[in-house]
């Protein structure tokens, strides 16, 4: 029986996702196929943009358990990217976002990194405070983004007041209005135009009502 291809279609969805994939976790092509000892030849095939070859089943196996990739994605498009260890809670499940990140990134073997992880889960779990968890430390990781764009936020509110109170001392026109000084004839003439308007303003008197 001959072996069939997968459509052009999904061999081209899936060369695309390959290709985010290599250049997210690895940053090129070259350091891929380095990681990999994948021949450049195989690689081009991949990245061909019409008609595209797509990686054997020992390749994909290899993505999975070297790279932690999730076949589900690559093949189907279906998230995560990263193979991702189910969970029963929200910090779990934090934990294991975390742990599919470092597997994917990190240059260590399947033996050490299991030592290695599980040594770091036990600690968070006895830790009395955030300062040593896993937890803590993606807070701290966080903190200092957070802190900047706070300050973005709270300079450009401290502006927008700035603003609002430099307009209330501009006419209609745009030109500064500068009060006249006390005793001066405009600051009098100021000072009177505005009892008349005020005066103009008022109740009148009652007509109707006879003197006493």
């Amino acid at each position: 029986m001959a072996r069939t291809r997968p459509t052009a279609k999904d061999a081209e969805a899936i060369c695309r996702r390959l290709n985010q994939f290599v250049h997210r976790r690895y940053d090129s092509w070259s350091a891929f196929e380095e990681a990999f000892g994948i021949p450049r030849t195989t690689r081009l095939g991949w990245s061909r943009r019409k008609n595209p070859s797509v990686p054997e089943v020992p390749i994909l196996l290899r993505l999975a358990r070297e790279a932690n990739l999730n076949l589900n994605w690559l093949l189907l498009g279906e998230l995560p990217e990263l193979r991702v260890s189910p969970a029963d809670n929200p910090v779990e499940q934090f934990y294991a976002i975390i742990e599919a990140e470092l597997r994917a990134t990190e240059k260590a073997g399947p033996v050490d990194f299991d030592f290695v992880w599980r040594q770091m889960k036990a600690r968070s779990d006895i830790a009395s405070s955030h300062d040593d968890t896993i937890v803590g430390l993606a807070v701290d990781g966080v903190r200092s983004v957070f802190q900047e764009v706070l300050r973005s936020v709270r300079r450009t509110d401290a502006l927008a007041k700035w603003l609002m109170e430099a307009q209330k001392g501009f006419g209609p026109t745009g030109q500064r209005v500068i009060a006249p000084e006390e005793g001066t004839p405009a600051a009098e003439k100021e000072k009177k135009q505005s009892g008349t308007k005020q005066s103009t303003t008022s109740r009148p008197k009652d007509l109707t009502r006879e003197d006493e």
